[in-house]
């Protein structure tokens, strides 16, 4: 039987950074409908090391297994931020950015938080730390994304009020244009009423 006890540490770290990437991916698909397969490949590293190091009791095997574990928390993270930056824009493109400010509170605050969580996913460091930051990003970006989403009847009302506006708007013009005319042609029958007449 194998003695694991020096590495209890180090085994508890990379299960709980193996649940955690799991869990991860598992969330990025419910919000996706897809699989995160870079988080998934990293995960099957993963467990291959983890087979090696129980076959042969060699402490390199679990540090690959637990680089290859930070690195799908990081995968799935990636992912997620991407699916979630682009659901963002296309919300942005959808809602003008005069609508967005006005009904989403601390909105410039939060696209900036966005802007940070894409910038973020490119930044170098230690697996630890970008794997965390990722994962913190992802659930600030998908929180925000969550946020516009429940506020979309309120934005769509918005967009209809300023449609009717603007028609609201063009048919008054339209119908100043029209008693101008009407002001102008019965001026002209006038003036040539009265030179017909004098």
């Amino acid at each position: 039987m194998i003695d694991l006890s020096g590495y209890a540490e180090d085994l508890n770290n990379f299960n709980k950074d193996f649940k955690r990437a799991d869990n991860l991916a598992q969330d990025v698909k419910l919000l996706t409908g897809k699989e995160v397969i870079p988080a998934i490949i990293q995960l099957r590293y993963a467990g291959f090391h983890i087979s090696e190091f129980l076959l042969n009791e060699d402490s390199k095997y679990l540090e690959k297994a637990k680089s290859h574990a930070k690195r799908a928390v990081f995968e799935a993270a990636r992912y997620g931020i991407a699916f979630c930056g682009e659901a963002i824009k296309k919300f942005q493109e959808m809602y003008q950015s005069e609508i967005l400010p006005d009904t989403v509170t601390k909105y410039s605050e939060k696209m900036l938080i966005v802007q940070k969580a894409k910038d973020g996913v490119l930044v170098d460091g230690n697996e630890d730390e970008r794997a965390d930051a990722c994962e913190s990003s992802f659930y600030k970006i998908k929180s925000i994304l969550v946020e516009l989403m429940a506020c979309q009847d309120v934005l769509n009302q918005r967009a209809e009020e300023k449609v009717r506006d603007r028609e609201q708007k063009k048919k008054e013009t339209q119908r100043w244009k029209i008693m101008f005319f009407i002001a102008v042609a019965s001026l002209v029958v006038m003036v040539v009423n009265v030179i017909l007449n004098a």
